[in-house]
């Protein structure tokens, strides 16, 4: 698992193109996790979770953006 977090903050880290990263990364992470044997019908997207309340997981984002600046 950490090997997937690892690549997961450098890919976030370089952001390599205009749009799509996020996506991108969650995915290379997926399968990072998929290469090392975990079972991948048990790892879920989380892109599936915050698609179920948009605005909370924004306004979460705003909230730790904000807090990360001061």
């Amino acid at each position: 698992m950490l090997s997937s977090a690892v690549l997961h903050y450098r890919f976030q880290a370089t952001h390599p193109f205009a749009d799509g990263n996020g996506r991108t990364g969650r995915a290379l992470a997926l399968w990072e996790l998929y290469r090392r044997g975990f079972d991948s019908h048990h790892v879920f997207s989380v892109d599936e979770f915050y698609w179920e309340d948009r605005p909370r997981y924004y306004a979460a984002l705003e909230g730790w953006s904000g807090a990360a600046a001061t």
